[in-house]
């Protein structure tokens, strides 16, 4: 069983390889644009310290924690020493407009939908992503 899961999450999650610019280029003009101009402003201004500091105080406690092994509880019971840490690597994910590697790594386990799941359509994926990717992600939404 756990073959037949790693191979078929394995060709699910795995990314093709090469130079894709082309074949994006090709399909984004046939999608029409819906972000307007004030909206990518939006998108692309500063966060500010007291935005970033709401997203962390509001996260849910008693979570698992994603591959860095930090929880929501550590990022809120840090926040006074670690606020001016945190903001400097949102900031770094905006001005360079992509989240590091290391930060979007993402764990993903398995969860039965029944007591006999037998084949992959049987099992739920959940992924346990790393905090800071949560703030960053929520702060986009916002």
């Amino acid at each position: 069983m756990e073959g037949i899961l790693i191979n078929h999450l394995r060709d699910l999650l795995t990314e093709p390889q090469g130079d894709r610019k082309e074949a994006k280029q090709r399909i984004s003009q046939h999608i029409p644009l819906k972000v307007t101009q004030e909206q990518n402003l939006a998108l692309m201004r500063v966060a500010t310290l007291e935005e970033v500091e709401e997203i962390v105080k509001g996260m849910k406690k008693n979570k698992a924690p994603g591959p860095d092994r930090f929880t929501a509880e550590f990022f809120q019971a840090t926040w006074p020493f670690m606020e001016k840490d945190i903001l400097d690597v949102v900031e770094e994910s905006r001005r360079n407009q992509k989240v590091c590697p290391r930060l979007n790594s993402t764990f993903i386990t398995l969860i039965p939908k029944t007591s006999k799941s037998e084949d992959p359509q049987g099992f739920r994926p959940i992924a346990l992503c790393n905090v800071i990717y949560k703030i960053i992600a929520t702060l986009i939404v916002k």
